[in-house]
């Protein structure tokens, strides 16, 4: 079942989180840090934002997935186009849990929702080392929109 998260997740929303966090930090430590991906304030700092969509996946009380997007405006730049978009700011299911079609229930509420705002794009970020996120995103109907290069000096 998909519910609203509360602030009573937040615990096991940090460990799903960390799940993440770790794999970018095992694979990327010149960028990421071991510091907390999310804290308790920005957390509830999220629930309080009306813009922010923060939900959970939970089966017989256990937290298996979680999803947080952002409705934001962007194209703010003079020759981009102005659009209202839900940003996927996080999206993780437990690792114990994967491929059970979790993640793709958690993106079909989001895009319900933007269905209902009359939203038509969902956009989110993801670091060229997740594979695995990258092939998810792509089964979802995602498309490359622009890549963001690195060269090492």
């Amino acid at each position: 079942m998909i519910r609203e998260a509360n602030i009573n997740d937040y615990v096991k929303i940090e460990d799903l989180v960390e799940q993440i966090h770790e794999r970018h930090l095992t694979r990327r430590p010149d960028i990421f840090n071991d510091q907390k991906a999310i804290s308790y304030d920005d957390f509830k700092a999220s629930l309080d934002n009306r813009d922010t969509l923060n939900f959970v996946y939970e089966e017989d009380g256990i937290i298996k997935g979680y999803v947080m997007a952002t409705i934001k405006i962007v194209g703010l730049l003079p020759f981009m186009k102005e659009r209202k978009i839900i940003f996927v700011e996080d999206i993780v299911v437990d690792k114990q849990y994967k491929n059970k079609g979790i993640g793709t229930k958690l993106f079909n509420k989001i895009q319900e929702i933007g269905i209902k705002l009359n939203i038509r794009e969902i956009e989110l970020n993801v670091w060229a080392l997740n594979d695995e996120a990258i092939d998810f995103y792509r089964k979802m109907g995602f498309q490359m929109q622009r890549i963001q290069m690195e060269k090492q000096i």
